[in-house]
């Protein structure tokens, strides 16, 4: 089954938000919405958009407008279509702040790190943001460039 124009539209709107941002999505088959669809496969309106880097975001589509956007394979923020796109753009832009818990007592965060991850605010426009508990991932290379911020 081919994917439907919403998806298809959702795909575009994913392309230019990378292009404009400098950060293009990979060409690759298993992503390129317009192929010809297998005929082993069992149909399904989906479709996966990979912007690769730092952070590397992947965008699944789903044909029921519920999208599911991974960070870095650690994170995924569950969100709907009218959402998916300020979520990706503000990712890409660099929006995305570690959570100040902690205050003062940032020290014993970051000790506690290992045991409890952190939490990754991302903010988008008209709506509260995304917050989302990071894992602690030891090497994680992403994490140590975004910023601490509200």
């Amino acid at each position: 089954m081919p994917l439907s124009q919403e998806t298809q539209d959702a795909v575009r709107e994913l392309w230019t938000i990378g292009t404009n941002l400098g950060r293009p999505p990979e060409p690759s088959p298993e992503v390129d919405p317009w192929e010809d669809a297998d005929p082993v496969d069992e149909p399904r309106d989906e479709a996966i958009v990979v912007f690769s880097g730092l952070p590397c975001v992947e965008v699944r589509l789903f044909g029921d407008g519920e999208d599911t956007v991974t960070i870095e394979q650690c994170v995924d923020f569950e969100t709907p279509r009218r959402e998916t796109f300020a979520l990706v753009d503000a990712i890409l832009a660099g929006d995305a702040r570690i959570s100040p818990l902690g205050g003062r007592f940032r020290f014993v965060r970051d000790w506690l790190q290992p045991f409890y991850g952190l939490q990754l605010v991302v903010p988008v426009a008209g709506r509260e943001p995304y917050r989302q508990r990071v894992p602690y991932v030891p090497l994680q290379r992403w994490l140590e460039t975004v910023p601490t911020g509200p």
